[in-house]
């Protein structure tokens, strides 16, 4: 619900002011609306008509990630708790359209034999690094092989590193 409150005020947002660049230039332009009415009645209805298309989009995106349509197949390196709870979150949500394909310790020359395993089965298109305490080099390997191979690479932040406490 929140999430589409937001996107209803973005629509109504980006709608108001392209109507009000569409006045402006108008304005400027000596092009008057024989009637205010049609202004008016244009911003209405493109803001109804935007809002019904993106809600129906996103309806249908999510019935056809239901079937297998549209889902994005990614490994987690690092066996954290947020990894762990990545993992979890993917398997109880299928809408959000990640399914986990495998989980790793971290990210080694096997794990690399097996990434591309999974990438020539066509069951590969992300790695999320769910580990925080990786090495800066393991870090610069792994971005390498996503790179070199065309896989998504996604980094899963540690909230409470980057947060700090004064006494």
């Amino acid at each position: 619900p929140r999430r589409l409150a937001t996107e209803m005020t973005k629509v109504i947002l980006g709608v108001s002011t392209g109507i009000a660049v569409i006045l402006g230039i108008a304005f400027f332009s000596r092009a008057l609306f024989e009637s205010r009415f049609i202004v008016l009645a244009a911003w209405a209805l493109a803001i109804i008509f935007v809002l019904v298309l993106r809600v129906t989009l996103r309806l249908l995106q999510r019935s056809l990630r239901r079937f297998g349509i549209g889902i994005h197949y990614v490994a987690i390196i690092g066996k954290t708790k947020s990894g762990n709870a990545l993992k979890r979150y993917f398997a109880q949500t299928p809408s959000v359209g990640y399914q986990v394909t495998a989980h790793f310790t971290q990210f080694s020359t096997e794990t690399k034999a097996e990434l591309l395993k999974l990438k020539h089965a066509g069951t590969l298109d992300a790695v999320l690094l769910a580990d925080p305490e990786t090495s800066r080099q393991e870090i610069a390997g792994l971005k390498g092989f996503t790179d070199t191979e065309h896989v998504t690479f996604l980094y899963s932040a540690d909230l409470f590193a980057g947060s700090t406490l004064k006494p």
